[in-house]
């Protein structure tokens, strides 16, 4: 049969119902981890020292500069701050030290120590030979423009109770004496005050020795109408604080020229010591 006969065919498009669809998805994960371990360990063992004065001979270690390695000073200093009156006293020391780059004890690195200061008061001295001490000296009585004030002290002599050889004295030997008991160390000045309660002389003087602690530390003379002395004498220094004090007659006195009595109130001795 001839289908043209029929006339043209009708195409019928139904529609293109091709649908690209991509789904190529990129998941590239690195999970490359770097666990690098490389641990360097330092296993050098050697000593700086076994033994020695400036080693460490638990750690084996040379002790530090700071290290005292002498317990005695190989030099000292001592001086006084100031010569007034509470001027302190110091001193300080020098020591061996190590050094850090050895373990022997020797004199390369020597360190003097901190002043060590002794404070004086106002009524002290600081006294030093500048090697072997310094030191604050007390002054008993005082100090005043850098030097110690003496020291004074009086005793009634003679007095009730001293011994008196005879009453009327002018023959060579007599004397008084008396003991006193002082806070005075030692002496070195003595100021006399001796009250006359009788005198006859005339023509002669009466020539006395004082003696303390059996040293003659002067003399004096009685003229006629005379009735006080007022003597003043310096002397080595004698120790006490216990004096035996005499007042002794040292010649005759003329035949026919008198003779002095002393009082036992109102004499005194000053002495002046430390």
């Amino acid at each position: 049969m001839d289908f043209s006969d029929y006339g043209p065919v009708n195409d019928v498009d139904t529609g293109d119902t091709d649908t690209d669809t991509d789904t190529d998805t990129d998941s590239d994960t690195d999970s490359d981890t770097d666990t690098d371990t490389d641990t360097d360990t330092d296993t050098d063992t050697t000593t700086d020292c076994v033994d020695g004065g400036c080693c460490d001979t638990d750690a084996q270690e040379f002790e530090p500069d700071t290290y005292q390695c002498g317990s005695a000073a190989v030099a000292s200093e001592f001086e006084c701050v100031s010569a007034d009156c509470a001027g302190d006293a110091r001193e300080r020391h020098q020591y061996q030290h190590c050094t850090g780059a050895s373990s022997q004890c020797d004199m390369t690195n020597l360190v003097w120590e901190s002043w060590m200061v002794t404070d004086c008061t106002t009524d002290q001295l600081c006294e030093t030979d500048g090697s072997t001490y310094s030191q604050c000296t007390d002054c008993p009585g005082g100090c005043s423009g850098g030097i110690c004030q003496p020291v004074q002290e009086t005793v009634n002599f003679p007095a009730a109770g001293d011994y008196f050889s005879t009453t009327n004295m002018w023959q060579a030997g007599d004397y008084v004496e008396g003991i006193k008991t002082t806070s005075l160390v030692s002496v070195t000045e003595a100021d006399i005050h001796l009250v006359i309660s009788y005198s006859s002389l005339s023509c002669d003087t009466q020539d006395v020795n004082f003696i303390v602690n059996g040293t003659t530390v002067g003399n004096f003379s009685i003229s006629s109408g005379q009735y006080t002395v007022d003597q003043n004498f310096s002397f080595s220094s004698i120790s006490g604080p216990v004096y035996t004090l005499r007042y002794q007659t040292i010649s005759n006195v003329a035949g026919g020229c008198g003779s002095a009595s002393y009082s036992s109130t109102g004499s005194t001795v000053t002495f002046t010591g430390s």
